[in-house]
């Protein structure tokens, strides 16, 4: 498995993680704001590695 299927991995791990916390509590929990944060990392990490070339 390359970087970017890790990446997109963790990303969707993280994406339904926060989805999750948010239904459990809401959108403006600690933890929610916490996996946002997380999630635009990643998200972010991945679009370098795309505009790279691999």
């Amino acid at each position: 498995m390359g970087i970017g299927e890790k990446l997109l991995a963790e990303i969707e791990k993280c994406r339904v993680a926060m989805i999750q916390s948010a239904a459990a509590t809401s959108f403006s929990a600690d933890n929610v704001v916490a996996l946002s944060s997380q999630l635009d990392h990643l998200l972010n990490q991945y679009d370098r590695h795309i505009k790279e070339g691999y």
